[in-house]
Formats: C-alpha cells, structure tokens, sequence
C-alpha cells in the first residue's frame, strides 16, 4: 500500500503520459504482479485508495484464516453496499 500511496501522492509531479514508464522503474514488481491496478493508480490518482486497502485486509484475513469465505464476502458485500449504493438511495 506504501508504494501505492507514494504513487498518487507523486503523481501530479509527472507528465501523465509519462507516470507508468516513470513509477515502473520505481516499482516493477509491483507492476508486474498488479498490472490493473498500477495502471489505474497511475491514470486517475485521485482513486480512494481506502477500498483497496480494505479488500487487501479481508484477503489477508481469509489466508490468515481468521475469517472463512462466507463472512469475508458478506462483510464485504455490506461495506460496498453501505459506501456506493445507500448513499444513492438514501438522497
């Protein structure tokens, strides 16, 4: 998440044509091994990083096996549920 954090706090400094060449330099692996990601972190750094953050906790707790398949999903299905869809019914 640190490198994440360093690439939208940084990414303003360079030319957006440039940030994927220049933060993968900084980062290959982790380019590599997230592609999706790097690329969207690199193209909108505005991107609230506070989701991923928590998808990555539930994942770590699911290999962890503190938390089994079923509550992980039911939890992150109301926390999804509560950030993007209630707002909207709610106005």
């Amino acid at each position: 998440m640190a490198a994440f954090r360093y690439i939208q706090t940084h990414a303003e400094s360079v030319d957006a044509r440039d940030r994927e060449e220049h933060f993968g330099k900084l980062y290959p692996d982790l380019q590599q091994q997230y592609p999706f990601l790097f690329h969207k972190i690199c193209t909108d750094p505005g991107m609230n990083l506070s989701t991923l953050e928590y998808m990555l906790q539930m994942r770590d707790a699911l290999k962890s096996n503190n938390l089994d398949d079923k509550e992980a999903s039911k939890q992150v299905g109301q926390a999804m549920f509560d950030s993007f869809v209630k707002p909207m019914l709610d106005s």
